[in-house]
């Protein structure tokens, strides 16, 4: 049996209408650091990325792009600058001279 034109009409409308309503919603983060140059501290490859961060951890690293499906309370651009996850101050005075060697080498 075929559908009349009306039928038709009325079966393309919902079929609009609920294709339109499954729009991707942007996942939102609370702090975006976009276009940053990470450095990879295993290989010390350089790569320009953005880092996503949800209650003060870093969720996502990402080298795409696109952020048309991102939105963040707060972002910062980074364009230029050197990012550097999980890095701490390696700076380090050692005391005790011979007899802490193999204690400095553990610490480290």
């Amino acid at each position: 049996m075929r559908l009349p034109i009306k039928g038709k009409i009325v079966a393309l409308t919902l079929f609009i209408a609920l294709v339109s309503c499954n729009e991707k919603k942007p996942v939102l983060f609370d702090v975006l650091i976009k276009n940053g140059s990470v450095i990879n501290l295993e290989d010390g490859t350089i790569s320009v990325s953005n880092i996503f961060i949800n209650n003060n951890r870093i969720t996502k690293i990402t080298t795409d792009a696109s952020l048309s499906d991102v939105e963040a309370k707060a972002t910062i651009d980074a364009t230029g600058k050197y990012i550097v996850p999980g890095f701490w101050d390696n700076h380090t005075h050692f005391r005790g001279g011979d007899s802490l060697i193999d204690v400095n080498k553990n610490f480290l």
